[in-house]
């Protein structure tokens, strides 16, 4: 696997700075990569440029808030969300793109397809779970395994995460809450995985961005009434031990996007690009060339 992340950009975008990574074929077709929770543009994406550099034009963004995108106090609701990345799109003249998203990013990315259609060709969502709103969101937490809850639980209360921001940079009670939360999430399936490059990425999230994006984009957000009307041909690619979507989640969820085509990957968890990176890449190649 590569051992390196392509160059660091930025572009202003309105009042937004957006970091992003781009390599591959320049005459490519545009892939764009939206991370998810506490992850960056750099590490969680190496399996799948080393597959696709060399066919795609690929351009990987920092989400608002993390790495080395602006990190406000506003602008973490889904439209918000929507409307910089339809910016950023435009800023580059690259549309449409296949759009492939991951947990957070997954969630942004197929409500952008479902709202903006002329943007997106082809839908990637990558153990992406989709939020119904708080009561069944309340619903399905009640359903997933304890510990994934309990971990996470905190963060879904006002305030945390400024309290949190608090810990000196590197702080062992920060890093022990993060590498809690990975474990219990299954990232990686394998724990003795669990990396310090992995853990150093992820340590360089504000807690606060971490809470907002729980609560706008999980909590109250209710993405399950957007399904219906996603017109890009879709691809789910999801582990089979990923606690966010278990098998009576994902059949229903193969229901509700009308293209939708669902490949489970065995033996991985939430990051199963990390997981099984040759399967999931070969996976998402078939798409692509259908």
């Amino acid at each position: 696997m590569l051992q390196y992340d392509p160059p660091v950009r930025t572009v202003e975008i309105g009042k937004a700075t957006l970091g992003y990574r781009e390599c591959g074929r320049r005459d490519g077709p545009p892939l764009v990569l939206l991370h998810g929770l506490a992850e960056n543009s750099a590490y969680f994406w190496r399996p799948l440029i080393e597959e696709f550099e060399a066919d795609y034009r690929i351009i990987a963004i920092d989400l608002l808030g993390y790495g080395e995108s602006s990190k406000p106090w506003w602008g973490y609701d889904p439209t918000k969300h929507i409307q910089l990345y339809l910016d950023f799109i435009n800023y580059l003249n690259i549309k449409p793109v296949t759009l492939v998203g991951h947990s957070l990013g997954g969630i942004i990315s197929a409500r952008l397809a479902a709202i903006h259609p002329d943007y997106v060709s082809k839908l990637i969502l990558y153990d992406t779970p989709v939020p119904k709103g708080l009561l069944g969101n309340t619903r399905l937490a009640v359903k997933m395994p304890k510990s994934a809850v309990l971990h996470i639980a905190p963060l879904t209360l006002p305030g945390v995460g400024l309290l949190a921001d608090y810990f000196p940079k590197g702080s062992d009670v920060k890093r022990i809450f993060l590498k809690n939360i990975l474990k219990s999430w299954k990232v990686p399936y394998d724990h003795t995985q669990l990396s310090d490059e992995l853990i150093d990425h992820h340590m360089r999230s504000r807690v606060y961005v971490m809470e907002q994006s729980i609560r706008f984009l999980f909590i109250f957000h209710n993405l399950e009434e957007y399904l219906q009307r996603i017109a890009a041909p879709t691809l789910m690619l999801i582990g089979d031990n990923d606690v966010l979507l278990p098998d009576y989640r994902v059949n229903q969820l193969r229901e509700l996007i009308p293209q939708a085509e669902v490949h489970i990957i065995p033996n991985a968890g939430h990051l199963s690009l990390f997981d099984q990176p040759a399967l999931f890449c070969q996976r998402m190649r078939q798409f692509l060339v259908a």
